[in-house]
C-alpha cells in the first residue's frame, strides 16, 4: 500500500497541521489547556509520519505503535478540549471547533476507512448516510440554505440546492468546515447534475449507496483542500 500517496493519510496529516495552526494562534479561546492539547497534536502528528512511510497493508498498519499511538494521543485531544461534546459547549469560535471536531474524527474513524474498498479522494473523509432535521434561510445569502442534518452526529451544512426539505433521506461528506458568509458548513450533500441526491440508502460498509459521479465535487473540494 502506497500509504505516502494514500487520501486517508494525507487528508489527516493536512487536518492535523491546521489544528496545530488553530491551537498556536489561539482561535479556541474557550478555558482549556492549550498547550497541553497542541502537544497532543504534535505527538499526533509525529505517529502520523510513522505511518506514512511505512508503506504497510491495512492489516499490518493498525497493528503499529504509531497507530495506537495516534488513537490515544487525539483521544487525549478530545479529553483535554472537553470530551465527546466539546463542540456543542464551546460557544465561541465556531469554525475553529469544528475544526477540532472534524480532524478528531477523521482520526477515530481511520481504521475503518483503511478497509474500505474502492479508491479515490472520498475516502480520506467520513460519508454517512443521513436525514435533513431542519433547514432554514441563510441569514446573508438568499441563495444558499441552512440544514440541519442527522448523519452520525448533528451537523450543518450549507448547500445552494434550496429544494432540500425536512425529512429528506441524503448522503453527507463531512469536508473541512467552511465559513459561507458567517454559517460554518461541516460539509457536503452528495449529487449530481439534477442536485442533492434524496433517497439515499446505506450499502454494505455503511457509507451511502450512489454511484461514482456522486462524489465529483467532493473530490474536487478535497483536491482543492490537499493543494492549498
Amino acid at each position: 500500500m502506497d500509504t505516502a500517496n494514500d487520501p486517508r493519510l494525507l487528508v489527516v496529516e493536512r487536518a492535523l497541521e491546521d489544528l496545530d495552526e488553530t491551537l498556536q494562534h489561539g482561535h479556541i479561546k474557550a478555558p482549556i489547556p492549550q498547550d497541553e492539547v497542541r502537544d497532543a497534536v504534535n505527538a499526533a502528528q509525529s505517529a502520523l509520519q510513522t505511518l506514512k512511510y511505512a508503506y504497510a497493508d491495512p492489516e499490518h498498519l493498525v497493528e503499529m505503535d504509531a497507530f495506537s499511538d495516534l488513537q490515544t494521543s487525539m483521544t487525549e485531544a478530545e479529553t483535554l478540549l472537553g470530551g465527546s461534546s466539546f463542540h456543542e459547549e464551546i460557544d465561541e469560535k465556531p469554525l475553529a471547533v469544528a475544526q477540532a471536531r472534524w480532524a478528531i474524527d477523521l482520526v477515530t474513524t481511520l481504521e475503518e476507512r483503511l478497509f474500505l474498498p474502492g479508491e479515490g479522494l472520498q475516502l480520506g473523509v467520513i460519508v454517512e448516510k443521513g436525514r435533513v432535521l431542519s433547514t432554514r434561510d441563510h441569514p446573508d445569502a438568499d441563495e444558499l440554505l441552512v440544514t440541519r442534518v442527522a448523519a452520525g452526529r448533528g451537523l450543518t451544512v450549507v448547500t445552494n440546492d434550496q429544494t432540500v426539505k425536512k425529512e429528506d433521506e441524503v448522503g453527507v461528506a463531512l469536508l473541512p468546515p467552511t465559513d459561507l458568509r458567517g454559517v460554518v458548513s461541516e460539509g457536503m450533500f452528495l449529487g449530481a447534475d439534477q442536485g442533492v441526491l434524496r433517497g439515499v440508502e446505506a450499502g454494505p460498509d455503511g457509507r451511502p449507496e450512489v454511484e461514482g459521479a456522486a462524489y465529483h465535487e467532493t473530490q474536487n473540494m478535497l483536491t482543492a483542500y490537499l493543494n492549498a
